[in-house]
């Protein structure tokens, strides 16, 4: 069959499994909404391996068990096998069906000389594998490992001097991981890898801690595990963030100031006893609800101008 027909039967099963045929909203990073996120797109060479065109897939060619390990960078005027691989906190329990991405290259510079699938369907973009396409991949069977391949190319450089084939986002579809749920949670791949010729790639590995920042009530925060987080009264952020940003505490509403402002303050009672304001339950100051108090003016003019009236 054509890629044409193979994209044209696979349609309907991609789509459902990607979950592409409803709402485009993916789930983000912090305050993980589905178990992939977090996630990373690497893409990595296959040290040793010889790409030959006698070999019909280099599916499991790299033999990599941590993400840390990648080689993102060659020196070689040779084809190198390479591998894009979604990388996972090694802590948390991905669970994983398919995925949608892109790439991006100087085709002038570098040839792709081979690629394929390492899923059980894949529906490509008409142009694929040129640069600024995409490509939608998916399994059967759930992938539950912190490193999951998905695709392989064999690639090289014709100048011998440096150049990059960087990971993207789909052309339409965005870069997602796709659950096992259904309909099936898209998580958002947070970062995308890329690979060097004659320069050094780029390894986009998720942090291996279940650490985050926790907000409390006074809008501290703290560095902790999000049990102790949770056991210690305050609000995980998302692990592997941090406090650099302010805390905003997640409370019942908001205090509106005199002059319009909305802050948010604990007890919410001391909205009103210290700082002369009124309590908005359920709002938030995202967008602002808040308007001015209104004043009276007491001044001799006021009053004056009030009987004339």
């Amino acid at each position: 069959m054509t890629r044409a027909t193979v994209n044209a039967v696979l349609a309907p099963s991609l789509a459902a499994a990607l979950g592409l045929a409803a709402s485009t909203a993916q789930a983000g990073f912090p305050g993980p909404d589905g178990p992939n996120a977090g996630g990373a797109l690497v893409l990595a060479a296959a040290p040793g391996v010889v790409f030959t065109t006698d070999e019909e897939s280099y599916c499991g060619a790299i033999g990599l068990d941590h993400c840390s390990d990648a080689v993102t960078r060659t020196d070689s005027p040779e084809p190198i096998v390479l591998a894009v691989l979604g990388a996972f906190n090694e802590m948390t329990s991905p669970r994983v069906t398919g995925v949608t991405f892109g790439w991006d290259y100087d085709d002038t510079r570098v040839s792709i000389v081979g690629f394929g699938s390492c899923g059980d369907f894949e529906l490509a973009t008409a142009d694929w594998p040129a640069p600024g396409e995409g490509t939608a991949v998916t399994f059967v069977e759930t992938q539950l490992t912190p490193l999951v391949e998905f695709y392989w190319a064999a690639a090289y450089d014709y100048y011998a001097a440096p150049a990059m084939l960087q990971l993207t986002e789909h052309p339409s579809q965005g870069a997602s991981f796709s659950d096992d749920s259904i309909p099936a949670i898209l998580d958002e791949i947070v970062n995308l890898g890329a690979f060097g010729f004659f320069t050094d790639g780029y390894l986009p590995c998720p942090p291996n801690t279940l650490a985050g920042g926790c907000c409390f009530e006074d809008l501290s925060c703290q560095i902790l595990d999000e049990p102790d987080c949770l056991d210690a009264g305050g609000q995980f952020q998302g692990w592997g963030t941090n406090c650099d940003e302010p805390c905003h505490w997640n409370q019942s509403g908001v205090c509106c100031l005199p002059d319009g402002e909305c802050v948010y303050v604990f007890p919410s009672d001391a909205c009103e006893s210290e700082l002369g304001g009124y309590f908005l339950e359920g709002e938030v100051c995202d967008p602002n609800p808040c308007v001015p108090t209104p004043t009276e003016d007491n001044s001799w003019g006021g009053v004056k101008s009030r009987f004339r009236e």
